[in-house]
């Protein structure tokens, strides 16, 4: 609220939140973010299903939805409190950044936005799942997290390619990918029509990963 208030030509802009129903205990079962990961995916995976597969299935398909219902109830009463708190406090505008998942209501802030990153599943399709998650709530809408890391492959495996390196360390370092992968993204954004967007991220000390400066041969930039 004091940078607000001193810089009156800039727009500042709080974000209460961002992809909380991972970032944070009490959504998704397991203590840490390592431990959420895999329960997220394999209810993602589910819910990609054809919907025709699914019906045969009904217990599970309605456990499913009574799990997801559940989950985003949580999440959108949980950004009530968050954006009431923020508001007695920050007397400009507000947002959240939501997880690609998530499913918001966006009545309580001034911006919709998301975070979204170009990979196999909406690969053709990233503008037109932008304009339904994000510009379809008649709000200003703010990409705040796209990008893709910098090895052959990465724009197939999104914000999951940390995973990938993790678990493939001898993986090469490969610029041209990612200058692929993000002209991609920054072409659906502009189709999208969206109001603004952030790169992610600016430096990282491992090459192949999501910077988009090259680190010194002391780890800085």
């Amino acid at each position: 609220e004091e940078l607000r208030k001193k810089f009156t030509n800039s727009k500042i802009v709080f974000s209460v939140g961002n992809k909380l129903t991972l970032e944070l205990k009490g959504f998704i079962e397991g203590k840490t973010y390592e431990e959420r990961h895999p329960t997220l995916e394999a209810y993602l995976k589910f819910a990609g299903s054809p919907q025709k597969e699914l019906e045969k299935f009904p217990k599970v398909f309605r456990a499913a939805r009574d799990y997801e219902n559940g989950l985003y109830g949580k999440l959108n009463s949980a950004l009530t409190e968050f954006a009431a708190a923020v508001k007695s406090k920050f007397k400009g505008e507000i947002t959240y950044s939501k997880g690609f998942w998530e499913k918001v209501k966006w009545n309580r802030f001034d911006f919709a936005a998301g975070n979204f990153y170009l990979s196999s599943w909406n690969r053709g399709i990233l503008s037109e799942v932008l304009r339904r998650e994000l510009k379809a709530s008649r709000k200003p809408a703010v990409l705040t997290e796209f990008g893709t890391a910098s090895f052959r492959g990465a724009s197939d495996l999104g914000r999951d390619a940390d995973f990938h390196l993790k678990e493939h360390p001898s993986t090469q370092y490969d610029e041209d990918s990612q200058i692929v992968g993000i002209s991609e993204q920054l072409k659906a954004i502009g189709s999208a029509e969206l109001d603004g967007c952030f790169v992610w991220q600016f430096f990282e000390p491992d090459l192949r990963g999501f910077g988009i400066t090259r680190p010194l041969k002391d780890g800085f930039v």
